[in-house]
């Protein structure tokens, strides 16, 4: 058996990554450069004996959870060989290191339906589906059709980033701290992860205000340029039940659709029943689904 090192990562390391996992190198450099993540204690390699890296792990701590989520991969030619659990050893010992003190440190991995083998190792090693998400799709056509209406009382109005950025971050903060997975990110994290991104075109981002005050909102991204992202749709509790989500949604596909987009897909979690059922009643459709998986870690 070949003798691969595990080694902590190191800048040179950047590009070859990014090919491993099939990303492009400017958004994996964005998102390892997100203030919560430390690349030099956070993120190991496998390297074969001619240095190629064959594996890479990697978790995002969100500090004020005290919670990782994991991610990495291993090439198709060099699995079974232990490289997997190797890796995955390591991930948790980090994100411990990165605790001292905390008794319990929830791991959490998203993964692809179709990734089986993945799934076996994290069962293997204690780990256990908490949830599941559908990644959901529609198809545009050529229509040049009017935007649909905005229930009464409500004006969209275009995003201005430093006039609107701090109020988005609190309307998107109270209309989802109810839900699963709800993270307790800053005002810098959330501008990074919304904001800075490679791909944002404020011209995608949809804020509907009634009472001068932020009703709903919908933030999308352009995607591959073909098939858009809507990242994002969240609606004000007082706001709810009043036709706003639907609206929302279908503004967001005739921007897309508008700006000569052949597609768009979302992601929803399952558990979300009133987001999923809407989705499907404007005629997106499943296209493949995702588990997390939960282990409980412990120090000492």
């Amino acid at each position: 058996m070949p003798d691969f090192t595990i080694r902590t990562f190191e800048p040179g390391d950047l590009l070859e990554i990014a090919a491993l996992l099939g990303e492009p190198a400017d958004e994996l450099q964005w998102r390892w450069s997100a203030p919560q993540f430390q690349a030099e204690t956070d993120c190991w390699v496998a390297a074969a004996p001619n240095s190629r890296i064959v594996g890479v792990t990697y978790f995002t701590l969100k500090q004020r959870e005290s919670r990782g989520w994991g991610g990495g991969r291993v090439h198709p030619d060099y699995r079974r060989l232990g490289i997997g659990r190797r890796l995955l050893a390591k991930a948790e010992a980090g994100l411990l290191a990165r605790r001292p003190g905390v008794s319990e440190v929830p791991m959490l991995y998203h993964l692809a339906g179709d990734d089986l083998e993945t799934a076996h190792l994290l069962l293997k090693h204690g780990y256990e589906p908490v949830r599941q998400s559908f990644s959901m799709h529609i198809d545009l056509d050529n229509r040049r059709d009017s935007p649909p209406q905005l229930p009464e009382g409500m004006a969209l109005r275009p995003f201005n980033v430093e006039r609107d950025w701090q109020a988005v971050y609190a309307a998107d903060r109270a209309a989802f701290e109810a839900n699963w997975g709800f993270d307790l990110i800053t005002q810098e994290e959330w501008r990074h992860e919304h904001i800075s991104r490679p791909d944002f075109d404020a011209g995608l981002w949809l804020l509907v205000y009634a009472e001068d005050a932020i009703a709903g909102f919908c933030l999308s991204y352009p995607g591959d340029g073909q098939v858009g992202h809507l990242d994002t749709m969240g609606v004000a509790a007082g706001w709810r039940r009043h036709g706003l989500g639907a609206a929302l949604v279908s503004l967001s596909l005739h921007t897309f659709r508008r700006h000569g987009y052949a597609g768009v897909r979302l992601g929803v979690d399952a558990g979300n029943t009133v987001a999923f059922r809407l989705y499907r009643r404007l005629g997106l459709r499943i296209v493949s689904s995702g588990t997390v998986y939960r282990k409980i870690l412990r120090n000492g």
